[in-house]
């Protein structure tokens, strides 16, 4: 079902193709009020009451969208009624972590905020900042709150996500280019270092590696971590599925001698087993490039200087 029955202006009859074409023209307006809408097919119902201007809404129709200028970034700034009581301060931000929608349909604003308000019951869409396939940069949650996007490391970070199911495309030329442009401002804004900037694969790798950590100076054992490199670089699906079979079949409950020992092999198994491969097989060379490139500039900054 598409979500968005049109995109307009707010005040003026004026309708536009894409979130795209709306930017430009709020680019062009040099007004720091003007706003422009997408009217939706179907309401958004919300499990809880949320607020926008102070107003108390039990659904929405619409969502609002302002200009935001970041030194040369042009954002598209999401207004849209949210539980701002049940949200947290975000903690001094520290990494940036990278994600993608996953799903076979390129998902936009309107259908991540039915899924994560309307079926999930969350207080407002859990990423910070959402990336279309055009290269269009939307900021849906306020860095200054904790975010949503990443069980256990919420605190500190900024989550990022790219309209893409990126497991079966390719990241856009488009999109690359500001995914790598917000980073960049991200970075320079938040003082973030090259070797804080994630895939959201790479907290799931860590936090299983840190129970194989615990359990080997428990047990005395020696088993093996799993190997976060040997993920990032994987060409493909069937070479992502086959790795997890690989460390699955090391981490087999049916190898365990005690009881206690096969909860926690079992555990383990589960855990790569159900491994997701975001932010996708296709962007995980970009992310590896994005932090070496980076690495780069900042030898040749220093070199300079």
């Amino acid at each position: 079902m598409n979500d968005v029955k049109h995109i307009r202006s707010e005040g003026e009859e004026l309708f536009f193709t894409s979130l795209k074409e709306g930017l430009e023209y709020l680019k062009a307006k040099k007004d720091s009020k003007a706003m422009i809408k997408q009217v939706l097919t179907m309401p958004i119902l919300f499990q809880k009451p949320k607020y926008l201007c102070g107003q108390m809404l039990e659904r929405t129709s619409e969502i609002f969208y302002s200009l935001q200028k970041q030194g040369n970034l042009d954002i598209l700034k999401a207004i849209y009624p949210i539980d701002g009581a049940s949200m947290s301060p975000n903690q001094k931000i520290s990494s940036l972590i990278i994600h993608h929608t996953g799903n076979s349909a390129e998902y936009d604003v309107p259908k991540i905020l039915r899924l994560q308000t309307e079926r999930t019951g969350w207080a407002a869409i859990g990423y910070h900042y959402f990336i279309n396939s055009d290269g269009v940069i939307i900021n849906t949650r306020s860095s200054e709150l904790e975010g949503a996007h990443v069980y256990g490391h919420n605190r500190g970070s900024i989550g990022l996500v790219l309209s893409k199911n990126l497991n079966s495309a390719e990241p856009t030329p488009e999109m690359l280019k500001a995914v790598n442009n917000l980073i960049s401002w991200l970075q320079e804004k938040y003082s973030i270092p090259n070797t804080q900037i994630y895939g959201h694969i790479q907290f799931v790798l860590d936090d299983i590696n840190k129970k194989i950590e615990t359990e080997n100076k428990k047990s005395g054992r020696r088993l093996e971590n799993i190997c976060e490199k040997s993920f990032l670089n994987v060409k493909n699906v069937i070479e992502f599925k086959e790795l997890k079979l690989k460390y699955a079949s090391i981490f087999d409950p049916e190898k365990s001698i005690t009881k206690e020992e096969h909860h926690f092999i079992n555990e383990i198994n589960s855990k790569i087993l159900h491994l997701r491969a975001c932010p996708g097989v296709n962007f995980y060379k970009h992310l590896l490039e994005l932090r070496q490139n980076k690495e780069n500039q900042n030898k040749e900054n220093q070199e300079s200087q």
